[in-house]
């Protein structure tokens, strides 16, 4: 699921203690991120890391298919209106499969009745790992794609590979169990984190199955995760001893008042829902600060709306899959 997307990725530069990352690099009229030609490739480098218009990358690198994929199915089209011949499936419905196979509770005992004890026999991967999936899923919805991305690695050529980040740990679960093992890269001068680039799709149904199926079991933990309050409307709620709330005030909506319980100690993970609704406090401010430029706040305001509908979304499916239960 955090399966980067195949083509040519620019290293950004380290600023202060912030170290830099991996960008993707898009090139106009080539859909399916084949790699160019030496010369080509050569000269669009050049053009990367020479500084002008802001194309200022420390070194620029292609990941081929295999440790990256395109996230939508590619065609190839046999002249004018004939008919259209798949070459590549799109990642996302490996991404797809994979949600739906980790949010599986379904197990099968032979000489056993399921039917009379069925949370007995209801065995899904959430009540165990719990942390990192929650990690994970809400990592995809929220866009805060740093917590779980990999990093790619240069092997020489102008070629690089993908690392997928460690996300679960076998010494987490059992004593002296040191699975994937200490040989996985944790970040150097050359392998830096490449942040995922999922589809909408992927990233709705993180929310919706992570919502509908991490609570088979009746466990309400991540639905908590995502409870937006709209205060005003019966929903007022009073944080209790280590907890306060995040505010956003919709101004261009229905004028609701959006809010999340979020954690007073510093340092202290933060929900998907506090995560969202600070995503819409910062926009909103940086829509109304008149000193960012005309496209800036544009832009703010088109994620902000994007961000309202997330918060909306998240009401309505935990609606759904937890207050009614």
């Amino acid at each position: 699921m955090t399966t980067p997307v195949a083509g040519y990725y620019g290293k950004t530069k380290d600023v202060g203690a912030v170290n830099g990352h991996w960008e993707r690099l898009p090139i106009a009229g080539n859909a399916q991120d084949v790699r160019l030609s030496a010369e080509a490739e050569a000269e669009f480098k050049t053009k990367m890391t020479s500084g002008l218009n802001g194309n200022d990358y420390e070194d620029v690198v292609y990941v081929p298919r295999g440790p990256a994929r395109a996230m939508y199915t590619q065609f190839e089209h046999d002249g004018y209106d004939f008919f259209n011949r798949p070459v590549e499936v799109g990642h996302f419905w490996d991404q797809y499969a994979s949600m739906i196979a980790i949010s599986a509770s379904e197990t099968n005992f032979l000489g056993v009745d399921r039917g009379s004890d069925a949370l007995r026999y209801s065995l899904p991967y959430y009540s165990t790992f719990s942390k990192e999936l929650s990690k994970t899923y809400g990592a995809l919805w929220t866009e805060s794609y740093d917590k779980v991305a990999g990093t790619i690695q240069p092997t020489g050529a102008g070629l690089a590979t993908y690392q997928p980040a460690t996300l679960v740990k076998g010494s987490d679960f059992i004593i002296g169990f040191d699975y994937p093992g200490s040989t996985i890269p944790t970040g150097g001068a050359t392998d830096r984190q490449v942040l995922p680039s999922p589809t909408w799709s992927t990233r709705f149904y993180t929310n919706l199955y992570g919502m509908a199926f991490f609570t088979e079991n009746f466990n309400q933990d991540y639905a908590a995760q995502n409870q937006v309050f709209k205060l005003g409307t019966g929903e007022n709620v009073t944080p209790t001893t280590g907890f306060t709330t995040v505010e956003y005030v919709d101004q261009m909506g229905g004028g609701y008042t959006y809010a999340a319980l979020k954690p007073t100690a510093a340092g202290a993970n933060l929900s998907s829902a506090a995560i969202m609704v600070q995503k819409a406090k910062d926009l909103q401010a940086i829509k109304d600060d008149t000193t960012k430029t005309a496209a800036q706040r544009a832009d703010a305001d088109a994620k902000l709306r994007e961000t309202v509908r997330s918060l909306e979304m998240m009401r309505g499916l935990y609606s759904v899959f937890s207050q009614t239960w």
